[in-house]
């Protein structure tokens, strides 16, 4: 891959299996359950569970609709 005249990208690095860096999926969920009233359980299933991170995980969504969808599900009312 050559590099574009003037581009201050050097390097995109893909970590989707969490080898890089580890994300303490606790805190947000822990966030959430308090604003939505729901239990933990029912938070990562709405936001980190296999099914709900394969679309964003495979491009399949943008973050913006992971974080949409997310919100719904928990009856959020939240900008994203």
């Amino acid at each position: 891959m050559s590099e574009s005249a003037g581009s201050p990208v050097k390097l995109v690095a893909f970590d989707l299996g969490g080898v890089m860096i580890d994300v303490d999926e606790a805190i947000p969920v822990a966030t959430f359950a308090e604003m939505s009233g729901r239990s933990h359980e029912e938070v990562f299933a709405a936001i980190f569970s296999p099914d709900r991170k394969e679309p964003i995980e495979t491009g399949a969504i943008s973050p913006g609709e992971h974080a949409r969808r997310a919100c719904e599900r928990l009856g959020l009312n939240l900008s994203v």
